[in-house]
Parts: C-alpha cells; structure tokens; sequence
C-alpha cells in the first residue's frame, strides 16, 4: 500500500468540497440552523405552557365553588368557568383542550366522607394535548382540594379524588398509532414524494432532456405542468397504497371517509411535487439534491406538530409553523381520521386550500427558475 496515492485521493477529495461552496454551506451551515431551531424548541421563550379548559360548577354548596375557584387560579391552566352549554361550544370549536364539571353533590359527598368526582371531557384529537392536559388538570385539581376541603365545616375529608375521563373524539381505547397515523402518513407521503422529483428532475436537467424540450415549441408552463401531472402519477399511486395499506392492513383507525383522507393527501403531494421541482434547480449533482432534504424535512418534523403541538411552540417560532405545507396536510388529516370531518369542514377546506396556492405558487417559481437557466 501506497502512502502517496492513499494522500492523493484524500487531496482530490478535499480540494473537491473546498470549490464546492453549496456543500459546504450545507455541512457548516445546515446543522447550526437545525441546532438554533432545536435550542429555542426546548427553551421556555413563550407559547402556551398552560392548558386551556372550560370548567362548569353545577354545586351549589361552598365546597364546589371553593374548588372550581382554586383551579381557576391554577398557574398550569388557563381557565375559564362557564355554563355547561358554553364549555360544550368551546371545545368543539377547539378553543379549550378540556371541560372540568364539579358535579352537584361534590359538597355533599365531601361532607359525608364519600370519594369525590370531577368529570373530565377532554377534545381527544391529540395524543400529546390530551396526556399534557390530564396532567395539568389532576395536579391542579389535587392542590385545590385541600383548601375546598377546609372551607366545609366539621372537618369535611372525603375519601379520595377520581377522574372520570370522556373524550369527544379518540378515546381510551384508541392506540398510541391510532392518533399518529393521521401525522404520519402526510409526512411518509411528503418525504417519498419530495425525494422521488428532487432527484428525478435534476436527472432530467442534467442528462440534457430539458434543454432539448425547450427547443421544442413547448412552453415552459407546459413543460412543468407535464412533469407535476407525471411525478403526480406515482405519487397517488404511493398515497392510495399508503393510505390502504394504514387502514384496511394495520387497522388504524379513521372516523372519517376515505376519499377525505385522499383528498388531504393529494393536495400535500401536490405541494411536494413542485417543491421538489423548484428545489432541483439549485443543485449541480445529486449529492447536492440529497442536501436539500434535512433543510425541507427537519422543520417540518419540528414545527408542523408531528412531535410537538402547535401551540406549545415557542411565540417566536409559531409563525414559522404555518409556512410549513405539513402543519396543513397534519391538521386536514387529523380532523378527517380522528374527528371525522368531512370535506366541508372549516379547518379542512382552510387547510385544502391553503395547500392548493402553495403548490400553485411553487409551480409558478419552478416555472421562472426554468427560464432563468436557459435564457
């Protein structure tokens, strides 16, 4: 073995990636931009660090009135004491995590040394929602008891506190896959797709066949139109036999009808399609496509609410939440398979639609950045 060729093969390789600026942002640059991400996710900067719920007091003796007070003060909730009509509202519309109802004879079986209840209706949609609410809500609930308590005469004890839990959507029985399905199809469907014309594309620039279509009276909104409408091919074929295969194979539940569930993710893959199609530009090679996969994927995994809900995001990240094409296609989806809405829905048709000007609008820039490399 040869010390002289085993150095000249690794000077070949350095002074490769020393001309190769775009490499070597990506190496440098890249992971510092995922690390400050990362920093500032899991760094107290704001965002909802208390869980928003509705309480309903139906006693009327000082014990029910003591307790629902001291939960109202609690620092981890951000409550609000409202008729029971009011509360069902506030957590259909997604403005409350949870409904606390003291029930009516709350005093009386504190008085009689019962067990005490509190009736807990949580929204359900979210695995990581539902288990930081019910936390927040038994360890307010356990410090307010005490001073309800006091406040009845003849030293009033009871015999314990129980939770009794409801769901409006999910429920108990739901597995932990049951409630990341509808996160984790879009993303699996988005990564795949992203990956396949990112790549494809540049192979299309690189070996020549662009050039020689522009030659052709072909028009370059044409000729993008044609290449989203021919990836779009294979990724609905990737999305019908993800979907199928999720429900109809693992079981995973939907609540919602199957063709809303496609409908979500057509309009994700579409934005990925002419992603992918933008992003191709920009890269010389396919080493240089591949990199640009953490810089799309990485914060849409941390900012679309896949690992973190939405609204525990730091204040100064949240916005950047609903840039990411994923955060839409994650909430169409979840309220299609966990609530089943339909395609009429509100947040669907917002989300439907959303997605729908973002591809518009990245086709649109495709479409420039193709006339600017052949003018």
């Amino acid at each position: 073995m040869s010390g002289r060729r085993v150095a000249a093969v690794a000077r070949r390789i350095v002074e490769q990636f020393r001309h190769d600026r775009r490499s070597l942002g990506f190496l440098f640059g890249v992971p510092l931009v995922i690390l400050v991400l990362i920093y500032y996710l899991f760094t107290p900067t704001g965002g909802a660090t208390t869980q928003a719920v509705a309480i309903v007091n139906e006693d009327a003796g000082p014990g029910g009135g003591v307790l629902a007070d001291a939960l109202a003060s609690a620092p981890e909730l951000d409550a609000r004491r409202v008729s029971a009509a009011d509360a069902d509202a506030l957590l259909r519309d997604g403005r409350v995590n949870a409904i606390i109802t003291l029930p009516r004879t709350f005093t009386q079986d504190a008085l009689t040394s019962r067990s005490l209840a509190l009736s807990i209706q949580l929204e359900g949609s979210d695995l990581f929602v539902n288990a930081n609410t019910l936390g927040s809500i038994q360890r307010a609930a356990l410090g307010g008891l005490a001073s309800a308590l006091a406040n009845l005469p003849g030293g009033a004890s009871g015999s314990g506190l129980k939770l009794d839990v409801t769901y409006l959507y999910g429920g108990p029985d739901w597995g932990t896959l049951d409630y990341l399905a509808p996160v984790i199809i879009p993303f699996l469907a988005f990564f795949l797709i992203f990956v396949l014309t990112d790549v494809s594309f540049l192979r299309e620039r690189a070996g020549g066949t662009l050039e020689r279509l522009l030659a052709s009276p072909l028009q370059r909104a044409e000729l993008v139109l044609g290449y989203v409408l021919g990836f779009l091919v294979f990724a609905l074929l990737q999305t019908v036999v993800l979907v199928l295969f999720a429900i109809y194979v693992l079981g995973l539940r939907s609540n919602g009808s199957i063709a809303a569930v496609f409908a979500a993710q057509i309009a994700m893959v579409l934005v990925a399609v002419n992603l992918g199609l933008l992003l191709s530009a920009f890269a010389r090679n396919e080493f240089q496509a591949v990199q640009f996969i953490p810089v799309v994927l990485l914060p849409q995994l941390l900012l679309s609410g896949i690992l973190i809900p939405i609204q525990t995001l730091p204040d100064l990240l949240r916005p950047l939440a609903w840039l990411m094409p994923l955060t839409y296609a994650n909430e169409a989806t979840r309220a299609v398979m966990v609530k089943g809405a339909p395609l009429t829905d509100p947040v669907v048709f917002r989300d439907l639609g959303a997605m729908v000007l973002l591809a518009v609008a990245l086709a649109l820039l495709a479409s420039r950045t193709i006339r600017r490399e052949v003018a």
